[in-house]
């Protein structure tokens, strides 16, 4: 029940029905645990051991109360108390009849004003009064069905705006976020098919491509530098060019010939000393220049690669963010377009050819500037040759000159520079970079094409989605005005239960304090006979005359309080009739506002209805549209029907046909009470002659009290123990009584218990713990061990008494003329002929009892509660109780064993449950065909 599926239905129910096959079982085990315990009882005589106990405790008791048995204290104690009561009843201390005057007084009008009710009508008013208050008014919670059926709406209003309740299938959250998650799978496999793994690591700056002459620069013009200082060297000292031997000689004529050479070749080099930091600084501007464009371009297209290849991730986290129609408004699908966007690609690419022509431009400088060098070297080479070359055959060769020979070394170095690493290098990197537009256009291109699909296709479905989303928003302010106007209404109808409420409290109030008023007034002249009598009944001594009060009765003749109450009755009439009025009014507003609700309702869902296919209905309106409908069926008469027996109460309040027959009740009743008050006079002329018989029974009490001290010294020692002993046993015995009650009720428990179990919830709230409780005897064999101490005490008690009975033998026999000397002065004062009073003969009577007084039946009774002792004891109770607690153990475990395999099984189908409804939302919500789950082998 309750699932969102067919097929978590059809599971449900057939796992109800097992489970209720389970609860049955259940119930099959505590009805056999039930008549299994009920036997054993039986066998085991439970119920012989249960009277056994009984009888202990009755026995118990009975010697509680056998403590003042032997009736000496007792009798004595009796003797002093009638003494003392005599004396404190001055009516028995006086000859009978003496007290007759007023009594009879009392019970004439008393006579006379009972006839006069019924004749005068007093007893109609006095049941009218009564019916009166008895009847109630309703004060709590009447306008509650009104308010539980508007607050059913409000309810209803909030649940309808929650989103789970706004949207159909197919039109929510979900399905946005499954064409998110499809166009990233789509898209994952489109990276794979074009190879973006591998574009990565392509565009990657190689570590050893840059490229610098700083170094080489710097060697080279140093090396030229040192080839300036030879030349100079040799222009300043020609001398150290010439040869040695018969040249020598020479050497005017040969620095002339070597000066105007080397001074020519000196200034050529000098220029180039001086071009190579240009050619050196403009080579290294343009590789900085390149390189730098280079890496620029490379990770413009690094990052390219890099964003189109979040783009199936990026989805996915949308995908992922989706949770509701809310978060469908925050999506920026323009983002994922521009994550791979291939426009770009162009321009980067066209970049890197640029970067080629640089280091083009670069590699040739480096060239044409190595030729530079290389053709001057050469050149001046075979200058220097020529000059220093002798003009005969027959002198010596210049290289016979040390720094001829170096100056020449110098040169023919320089004929060899050679800068052709750097080249290569440069060359190999502009190869590169022209291989880079074939491997990323076509693969980015393709793939910024695919995006572009899904990017559409996805943008169609976040504006469906958006479209819901604006509607389920102009659907929640809808029923927010509804709410507001709903709520309104609720308060209406909470200020009108208060203030019904409130009037009916009062109402009920006014009846309450005046019915009261009404009734005590009335019902004290009703009583008045009554009251007359029980005061004539109550004077039998001159105390009781004397105590007579008639205040109350002066009292109840006074009727004045009675107008103020009909007053204020006949308002209350008019208050209940005017909020009986009110609930009308208000169930009038009510049915209209009920009317208007499902086209309210409907106006407020129509921007999503417009969304929706025409066949369906948001969830929410439908429950909606329902608690209108039960809205539209209240019905408030039940109420106003308990409003109306309180109306026709008051209905029935008159002034008229009230105050007549009270007023002249208590006239007639004021005469009579005239007559009582002179009887009552003459009795107190009796009261001195008491008081000295008062004086002389007091003597004589002390006497009695005397003696029974004495008596009481004798027997101390025999009591002092047997209260202490009987508690024991009546402790013992309590104590044995729960416990056996406990077991023995045991079965009827357990079979009530299986009478309930009617559902697994019942099962689940079995409580086997009294059960346990029951079980437990170790109270009752503690209360055994007691027993048998009490036994042993009882035994020693039972001696001593017999020790007491010699002592009271020596009470003396003048008791009977101490009496009648004590009552002397009243029989002096009686009138003639008049019997002795009633207190003397009584006294005279009970002193008689004093000399059969003995111990003989506490002897007895303490015998016999020591036999019983023994014979109720170990033997006949502890063995069948502790069979009967081991039983009930056994079948404790057997019931929680049966109530533990039901719970498991409960909380498995509640998971079944959970997993079928799983399955047939996942089956309907894709629009696939209904699949019946097959019977699952519980």
């Amino acid at each position: 029940e309750g699932t969102g599926s067919r097929a978590g239905y059809s599971v449900a129910r057939r796992t109800r029905c097992n489970l209720g096959s389970m609860a049955d079982a259940v119930t099959s085990t505590l009805a056999s645990i039930s008549q299994s315990l009920g036997a054993k009882q039986k066998e085991l005589g439970l119920g012989d051991v249960n009277e056994l106990v009984k009888k202990l405790d009755a026995d118990g008791q009975s010697l509680k109360g056998t403590k003042d048995s032997s009736g000496v204290i007792q009798a004595l104690g009796g003797m002093r108390a009638a003494v003392l009561k005599a004396a404190d009843d001055p009516s028995k201390l006086m000859p009978a009849g003496s007290l007759a005057g007023p009594g009879v007084a009392l019970k004439a009008a008393s006579q006379l004003l009972s006839a006069k009710q019924s004749a005068m009508g007093l007893d109609k008013v006095a049941d009218f009064a009564k019916q009166l208050t008895l009847a109630e008014v309703p004060q709590d919670g009447l306008l509650a069905p009104a308010r539980d059926a508007v607050t059913a709406v409000e309810d209803a209003l909030k649940q309808a705006a929650e989103p789970a309740k706004l949207i159909v299938s197919g039109r929510g959250s979900e399905a946005c976020a499954a064409a998110f998650r499809e166009a990233s799978a789509s898209l994952d496999a489109e990276l794979s098919r074009l190879g973006f793994g591998d574009l990565t690591a392509k565009l990657k700056v190689p570590e050893d491509s840059e490229v610098s002459l700083g170094g080489l620069s710097n060697d080279l013009l140093q090396q030229l530098k040192d080839l300036e200082k030879l030349f100079e060297d040799a222009v300043k000292n020609p001398s150290s060019m010439s040869p040695g031997g018969c040249l020598a000689g020479c050497g005017k004529w040969y620095a002339g010939r070597i000066c105007s050479k080397f001074q020519a070749l000196q200034k050529e080099l000098a220029g180039h000393i001086e071009a190579l930091p240009d050619v050196a600084g403009k080579v290294e501007s343009q590789l900085k220049a390149a390189f730098g464009e280079l890496k620029d371009a490379l990770q413009k297209l690094s990052a390219m690669v890099e964003g189109a290849a979040d783009v199936p991730k990026s989805m996915l986290g949308m995908a992922g963010s989706i949770k509701s129609l809310d978060d469908v408004l925050g999506l920026d699908i323009a983002a994922l377009q521009k994550s791979a966007d291939g426009s770009a690609v162009s321009s980067v690419l066209d970049s890197l050819k640029a970067v080629q022509e640089m280091l083009q431009k670069a590699v040739q400088m480096v060239k044409d500037f190595v030729k530079r060098i290389s053709t001057y070297s050469s050149s001046a080479l075979r200058s220097v040759e020529s000059a220093l070359k002798p003009p005969a055959p027959c002198m010596p060769s210049v290289g016979a000159s040390p720094s001829g020979a170096a100056l020449m070394k110098h040169l023919a170095m320089l004929t060899k520079l050679d800068l052709s690493e750097v080249t290569t290098k440069l060359e190999d990197v502009s190869t590169r970079i022209g291989s880079v537009d074939g491997e990323v256009r076509k693969p980015i291109t393709e793939y910024s094409r695919s995006v572009s699909d899904h990017v559409g296709k996805l943008d169609g479905v976040v504006q469906v989605s958006r479209t819901v989303a604006k509607a389920v928003a102009q659907v929640k302010e809808n029923l927010q005005g509804l709410s507001v106007e709903n709520k309104e209404l609720a308060k209406h109808v909470e200020d009108q239960g208060g203030n019904l409420s409130s009037k009916c409290v009062g109402i009920g109030s006014t009846m309450k304090d005046g019915s009261s008023k009404l009734t005590a007034t009335v019902q004290r002249l009703v009583n008045l006979p009554s009251d007359l009598d029980r005061m004539a009944d109550s004077v039998d001594s001159i105390d009781d005359v004397l105590k007579v009060d008639m205040a109350p009765v002066e009292a109840a003749l006074d009727v004045s309080p009675m107008d103020g109450a009909l007053d204020g009755l006949s308002k209350a009439h008019e208050e209940l009739a005017q909020s009986m009025a009110s609930i009308s009014g208000l169930v009038t507003k009510l049915n209209g506002y009920a009317s208007q609700g499902p086209e309210r309702v409907k106006g407020a869902f129509n921007p999503l209805l417009q969304c929706c296919p025409e066949s369906e209905q948001p969830p929410g309106m439908t429950a909606l549209l329902e608690k209108f409908q039960l809205l539209g069926k209240l019905d408030l008469q039940p109420v106003i029907a308990k409003l109306e027996p309180a109306k026709r109460s008051l209905e029935g309040v008159k002034a008229e046909s009230f105050r007549k027959p009270v007023d002249d009740y208590a006239n007639e009743a004021s005469s009579e009470i005239k007559k009582v008050h002179e009887e009552l006079s003459y009795v107190q002329k009796m009261s001195e002659a008491v008081t000295q018989v008062q004086t002389n029974l007091k003597n004589e009490a002390r006497e009695a009290t005397a003696f029974g001290v004495k008596v009481t010294s004798m027997t101390n020692d025999i009591h002092k123990g047997l209260p202490v002993v009987a508690d024991s046993i009546l402790g013992s015995a309590s104590t044995m009584k729960g416990t056996m009650s406990e077991l023995i009720a045991v079965p009827g428990k357990v079979g009530e218990m299986g009478k309930k179990v009617k559902s697994m919830k019942d099962v689940a709230k079995l409580d086997t713990k009294p059960l346990q409780k029951a079980s437990d005897v170790s109270a009752l064999h503690e209360s055994l061990g007691r027993l048998d101490t009490a036994a042993k005490d009882l035994s020693q008690m039972t001696g001593k008494v017999g020790e007491s009975s010699e002592k009271l033998r020596s009470f003396t026999a003048d008791t009977p003329s101490r009496l009648r000397k004590a009552f002397e002065p009243t029989v002096s004062c009686a009138r003639p002929g008049a019997e002795d009073p009633p207190a003397l003969t009584a006294l005279l009577q009970s002193t008689g009892a004093l000399d059969k007084l003995n111990f003989s039946a506490l002897e007895g009774r303490l015998t016999s509660m020591t036999a019983a002792l023994g014979e109720g004891g170990i033997g006949k109770i502890r063995a069948p109780v502790s069979a009967y607690a081991d039983s009930i153990s056994g079948e404790v475990k057997r019931l929680s064993d049966a109530v533990a395999a039901c719970k498991a099984a409960s909380e498995a189908a509640k998971t079944v449950k959970q997993g079928a409804d799983a399955v047939g939302n996942f089956l309907e919500s894709h629009n696939l065909p209904h699949m019946d789950m097959p019977k699952m082998p519980w």
